[in-house]
């Protein structure tokens, strides 16, 4: 898969798990696990905000940018675990 495609599809995975972390925290009641999904959501929306740029990152960024977004969706997962 081209740079291109990666970026797409990683957009489209920010996009769903930004919406699945912005409903847990306005589920959530409990304040530290609020303030756990609002991490979440600005961290996805700092990934979103890499990925909307216009230039592709070259490999090593686009790369760590993946692995921020997956273990942004482990914790997501996580989260939706706990409630």
């Amino acid at each position: 898969m081209d740079a291109s495609d990666r970026l797409t599809t990683l957009s489209s995975r920010i996009a769903t798990l930004e919406r699945h972390a912005v409903a847990l925290q306005d589920a959530f009641t409990d304040a530290e696990m609020k303030a756990d999904a609002r991490h979440l959501v600005d961290t996805l929306r700092h990934a979103r905000a890499a990925v909307d740029t216009s230039a592709i990152p070259d490999q090593p960024a686009l790369d760590a940018l993946e692995r921020s977004v997956n273990a942004a969706s482990q914790q997501l997962a996580s989260l939706g675990r706990s409630t």
